[in-house]
This record gives C-alpha cells, sequence and structure tokens, in this order.
C-alpha cells in the first residue's frame, strides 16, 4: 500500500486491494489528536472467499452470521491502539457495528449487510443509537471489478458533551473511478456535520483515545477486500 505524505490515507498503486480473509481485521494506527471534527471513508467489495488468495473475481455468496457477540459483528470506524483489537477485554469503539442479537445476512442479489447501528464502545459499555442500516457490500465479477464506499463523519460539542455522528454510502462504483485518493476524499467531505439526521451520543469526553482505523470481518464464506481507505481531521 501507499501512504499519501500526510500519514492518514492508505492506497493502492493498482487493483489489488488489501484482501480479508474470513474472520480477520485491518487496523491501521494514525495521530490525530484531540479532534473536534473528524470523517473516515472506505472504498471495499466482496468476494466469495477461495483458496487461492489471487483469485478475487468469485462473486460473493449469501452467507449469514448470529451476532451473539462482538466477535461475530461487523466493524467499521475508530478504535483505540489495542493491538490486535480485543473487543471481549473493552476495546474502544466508535463507528458502524453489527447489533447483538440479530442474524447479520450478507445478501448477494440485493449487495448489502443486514442489521447494523453506529455503535459507541468505551470502559467496557456499549451503546448502539439510531435507526438500524444496511451497509453496501458490492460482490464482486468476473472481468470487473465494482466498489462500495461508506464514509462516517464524527463532530464532538465538547461544551454541551455529544458527539454527533452522520453517514454516507454509495453502492454503483466502477474501479476505474475509485482507486485513487482524491475521489474517496471528495466523497467524504461532502458528508455533512448537520444535526438533521444525525446519531447523538450523550455524555462524551474525549476524542484522543481512539487512535486506529478498524475494520474487523466476521465472515466465513466471503472475504473483504479495501482498495482504499483513510481520514479526514477537518478540524
Amino acid at each position: 500500500m501507499t501512504e499519501e505524505d500526510w500519514g492518514r490515507f492508505y492506497s493502492l498503486d493498482d487493483n489489488d486491494g488489501v484482501i480479508l480473509p474470513s474472520v480477520s481485521y485491518y487496523q491501521r494506527g494514525m495521530y490525530t489528536g484531540n479532534w473536534a471534527d473528524l470523517i473516515i471513508g472506505i472504498t471495499y467489495s466482496v468476494q466469495k472467499d477461495e483458496n487461492d488468495p489471487a483469485d478475487d473475481n468469485e462473486p460473493m455468496v449469501d452467507e449469514q452470521r448470529m451476532n451473539t457477540g462482538s466477535t461475530n459483528l461487523f466493524h467499521f470506524g475508530l478504535s483505540d491502539n489495542k493491538y490486535p483489537p480485543d473487543f471481549m477485554e473493552g476495546q474502544n469503539f466508535l463507528g458502524a457495528r453489527g447489533i447483538a442479537g440479530t442474524t447479520a445476512q450478507l445478501i448477494a442479489s440485493s449487495e448489502q449487510l443486514t442489521y447494523n447501528q453506529m455503535s459507541r464502545i468505551q470502559t467496557g459499555s456499549v451503546q448502539q443509537l439510531g435507526s438500524m442500516f444496511s451497509m453496501p457490500m458490492r460482490s464482486a465479477h468476473v472481468g470487473d471489478e465494482p466498489f462500495s464506499r461508506f464514509g462516517i463523519r464524527f463532530t464532538f460539542d465538547r461544551h454541551n458533551s455529544i458527539l454527533r455522528v452522520n453517514k454516507s454510502q454509495e453502492n454503483t462504483l466502477d474501479v476505474t473511478d475509485t482507486n485513487d485518493i482524491t475521489s474517496l476524499k471528495t466523497f467524504m467531505q461532502a458528508i455533512p456535520n448537520t444535526t438533521n439526521n444525525a446519531v447523538l451520543f450523550p455524555n462524551f469526553v474525549t476524542t484522543k483515545i481512539f487512535t486506529s482505523l478498524l475494520v474487523y470481518w466476521p465472515f466465513t464464506l466471503n472475504r473483504f477486500k479495501i482498495q482504499c481507505i483513510g481520514a479526514i481531521k477537518m478540524e
């Protein structure tokens, strides 16, 4: 992977991507200090898990995963610097996460992952707020490589101790449009930081403990391909 000189975006010079096999994670540390407005984003796709890691054109297949605990839940967001991530030992996390007690479904026909919610995990306490949503999961295709994009904007109101969370997603991208940092940045910067449609986490105290980008992939029949991932510190 090549890293932009300011050190918070990670992309590929070609279309190979970073492939997460079944039940695995990607974690990348970054120093942002205390922030008041931070955006994270990712360009990605899903493909059937094959024995040959180089075979990345097999379309995704339907899969269900019972969300019985943190290690069975999809995660995309910010975490602390605990490495490797250990959700059983109080990993701090902010972002999109599967909902415990549901059965998450990867649906090939509609290219989506069901039962997600904005989540906050701190000192072992889990908060999941806002509406449940499905995440786009664009499937690989032989001879073609489309992608999804997903982004989250975190805005910290220090005076009222509230974290405001907005999201955006796309599911109709062609690889020629998405394999560069600039296009992901443009998508991320268009995510609003307004209160309308935002998820509000109360009693929020500090942002400095969230020092890593994290993707956790709990599925076994499919794998997750990251084309580009990054963060923008707006304030």
